[in-house]
């Protein structure tokens, strides 16, 4: 987006709701569908919040979140943008064997 000589950034920070009546699947589907739009409107940003026991949010693993919003986008960067510090070690340590089994 254009503001004059500059061009302002804007980013979304997505806590994946899995809203009623519907499932993680459907959410999954949003979430993709949600990020090609962002890329096409040129968001520069799209982040994943992280949170955990909960029904209603399907964002226990911003990281893979982020793998698989990658996969279907070109050019819009994705990540993480709110991780509980309590759980990034054993985040890292679950990514770093993710990654292993992937590459």
């Amino acid at each position: 987006m254009n503001t004059g000589n500059s061009r302002l950034q804007l980013s979304i920070l997505d806590f994946v709701h899995v809203y009623k009546g519907s499932d993680a699947s459907k959410s999954l589907q949003n979430i993709t569908e949600m990020v090609q739009l962002a890329e096409r409107w040129g968001y520069t940003r799209y982040w994943f919040t992280e949170h955990h026991n909960t029904t209603t949010l399907m964002s226990t693993s911003p990281d893979l979140l982020s793998m698989h919003a990658a996969a279907h986008t070109k050019s819009i960067r994705v990540g993480s943008g709110g991780i509980l510090l309590e759980m990034l070690s054993r985040s890292l340590s679950n990514s770093i064997k993710l990654r292993k089994q992937v590459l």
